[in-house]
């Protein structure tokens, strides 16, 4: 099956799209989602008791499980190089991957002053992805222990998110089982 972060790999750069689970409260249903091709960010539910799989395995992929919204200011705050990372950029393209650091650029002519730039490294090999701190619009971070910590410090919002790569644009239907 392979490493989740290899099917972010084929959707680096691509456009966002949003989308949200109805909050139903059987144990397990079908749900059909509109996904656009790349990477789409799915709210789900306030609990991370659920599990969502999809039925057309051969064009779509869940790349991230459960993942929650966090405060952009972490970035600059530690997070472990262990973690897994969304970004959305101003542009709307997302990216995916392991935290790869932040580098500094000194900028000005007679104020000079240091922009953060961040660093994700995915699974494409060669060099990672560097966005400038300032163009970075929405951060999502994969629940692990080794990031609990920074999830409930800068968390935004009480929902959690699922990541799903689509290789075409489509309704596809998926499971979702709860509890």
């Amino acid at each position: 099956m392979g490493d989740p972060v290899e099917a972010l790999a084929m959707v680096i750069g691509s456009a966002v799209a949003y989308l949200f689970l109805s909050g139903r409260k059987e144990r397990e249903w079908e749900e059909e989602l509109e996904l656009s091709r790349g990477l789409n960010i799915v709210r789900t539910f306030k609990d991370p008791d659920y599990n969502i799989t999809p039925k057309n395995r051969q064009n779509t992929k869940v790349a991230v499980k459960h993942a929650v919204k966090i405060n952009k200011r972490a970035l600059l705050d530690g997070i472990p190089k262990s973690a897994t990372l969304i970004i959305v950029d101003s542009a709307g393209r997302a990216y995916a991957g392991k935290f790869g650091g932040i580098e500094y650029e000194r900028r000005g002519l007679i104020l000079k002053r240091d922009v953060p730039k961040i660093k994700i490294r995915t699974a494409k090999q060669g060099r990672p992805v560097v966005r400038e701190y300032d163009d970075i619009q929405d951060v999502y971070i994969k629940l692990m222990k080794s990031t609990e910590d920074v999830a409930n410090e800068w968390r935004k919002d009480k929902f959690y998110y699922a990541a799903i790569v689509a290789k075409k644009k489509g309704t596809y239907p998926f499971k979702i089982k709860r509890g």
